[in-house]
């Protein structure tokens, strides 16, 4: 699902930077690249010193001169019931340096269904205080009927401290509101095929 919604942006630089404008215009500017399964360093403690890594990751660079990005997890029959990884020490600095959370410490947030977030999360702020870029974006992309995602977001977002201009934002999107976003952004026909292939059940219920 990665590679068919943000595909179309890797090839289409002009594409890429309307879908910006359309989900993150406070963040829009000059797309550099899309990428996917990006991570800054794979076990570098500078980071989450493990494999954690985005779906998709865009690269921008604003008219001010600022280096922003929006990175992606995107989510289809996922439940955010995976295997819990190890917890680790840098785990625990992150969340406490990073000022994401009001109580960075509550164990909810090393448990599922949440873990995945705050490990995402942690990583895309780890990024901006490395001084890597100014500002960034966490989206989380997943079908509006995939209850336990967008459960899993509800709960995670009220471990949130208040937004800061300074911290790594975090977005639930819906797989719905994406399509649609492209397909503003310019690619209407890619927007129906992934209606189709995606988030249209009519066949399913035309069978029931």
């Amino acid at each position: 699902m990665a590679l068919n919604l943000m595909g179309p942006l890797k090839l289409d630089r002009g594409l890429a930077e309307a879908f910006v404008r359309e989900i993150a215009p406070d963040l829009a500017g000059r797309v550099c690249s899309v990428s996917f399964e990006h991570s800054p360093g794979r076990g570098d403690p500078t980071f989450t010193a493990d494999g954690t890594a985005f779906d998709a990751f865009i690269i921008i660079r604003q008219e001010d001169g600022r280096k922003a990005f929006l990175a992606f997890e995107l989510k289809y029959s996922e439940t955010c019931a995976e295997p819990e990884p190890r917890m680790r020490p840098r785990y625990d600095d992150l969340s406490n340096a990073s000022e994401l959370f009001i109580d960075s410490e509550d164990p909810d947030l090393r448990r599922n269904p949440v873990q995945q977030c705050w490990r995402l999360h942690m990583l895309a702020q780890s990024m901006i205080d490395a001084g890597l870029y100014d500002a960034g974006r966490l989206f989380v992309i997943a079908p509006r009927l995939n209850d336990q995602v967008q459960r899993a977001t509800a709960r995670y977002q009220t471990h949130l401290a208040p937004p800061r201009g300074d911290k790594a934002g975090f977005v639930n999107l819906a797989l719905e509101d994406a399509i649609a976003a492209l397909a503003l952004a310019g690619d209407p026909d890619q927007a129906r095929r992934l209606t189709a292939r995606y988030t249209d059940l009519s066949p399913v219920h035309a069978l029931i």
